[in-house]
């Protein structure tokens, strides 16, 4: 079946369905359902983690659903999309089990918004799963809610992971340009703002990303890489500690000795005695 036949098949929703005992409602393609607080997973009773449940939010329509699912596979960990699906599985139960084409197009609908977000994320489902596959057909063939439900995890899990570990090397690409950028610049003067600008992304987010992959912040880096290369003029030349702040990087000489005795315990004149001292002792 074609994706646009499918797509007919799933706006056809004409028919109300009422449900006794769930307070839920299909109309049109709109999903009306009471928000749970729980879902259950092999008898065990989960706690949803979404913010919104916490603004007693009381119906959540297909759209929005299909919203949240799709936000959720694109951005999230595999942890909040198993919360999610298990969420919509819940929704799902509002339907009666032998009504399987109610159900049937529901899940067709979530599965052409998966399709159209994946291909508006410039990839294809080939991409994502790799290997040809027509998820809308599979649907169509699942003689279940439950099997249908399993698939459609199954896809959305897949493609959660292909997207994590999209980010994860995008992630570990900018701390390796923002290292390497340290590295070559630490003897200008420049700071978090100047590295946010140059790589496009909010300071915010660039100091989580190192205390992540770095377990430190830009700061500390920074002064670590001038503090480093300070020990090594005060051990190679006769510089004042004025000409060896300026040659690091800092425009005022009470920042560098600031940020030196915090590193090091001492000031650069006590470090360059002690060097000096060690010398001594040698000969």
């Amino acid at each position: 079946m074609t994706l646009h036949n499918s797509l007919q098949i799933s706006k056809k929703m004409t028919r109300t369905y009422h449900f006794l005992n769930k307070g839920t409602t299909f109309y049109n393609l709109n999903y009306v359902a009471r928000m749970p607080t729980t879902a259950s997973r092999n008898g065990e009773s989960l706690p949803f983690d979404d913010r919104n449940t916490h603004k007693s939010y009381e119906y959540a329509t297909l759209f929005e659903l299909e919203e949240r699912l799709c936000s959720t596979i694109m951005r999230s960990t595999v942890k909040k999309l198993q919360s999610t699906l298990d969420y919509i599985k819940l929704c799902m139960d509002a339907i009666q089990p032998e009504d399987t084409s109610a159900a049937r197009r529901v899940y067709l609908h979530l599965t052409h918004a998966i399709i159209r977000t994946v291909y508006k994320a410039g990839f294809t489902l080939r991409d994502m799963m790799e290997c040809d596959i027509d998820p809308c057909a599979s649907v169509e063939q699942f003689a279940t809610k439950q099997e249908i439900h399993r698939y459609l995890e199954e896809i959305c899990l897949h493609i959660c992971k292909h997207m994590l570990a999209l980010r994860v090397d995008k992630n570990q690409r900018i701390v390796w340009e923002i290292k390497s950028y340290i590295d070559e610049h630490f003897n200008q003067d420049f700071g978090l703002e100047h590295v946010s600008e140059l790589m496009k992304c909010s300071s915010t987010y660039i100091n989580r990303l190192l205390k992540q992959y770095t377990g430190s912040t830009f700061y500390n880096l920074l002064t670590a890489r001038r503090i480093v290369s300070s020990k090594q003029l005060l051990s190679l030349n006769d510089w004042t500690v004025c000409q060896i702040s300026n040659k690091v990087g800092y425009n005022n000489v009470h920042s560098f000795i600031r940020a030196f005795k915090r590193s090091e315990g001492i000031t650069p004149g006590q470090y360059r005695d002690l060097l000096l001292y060690n010398a001594l002792e040698l000969e």
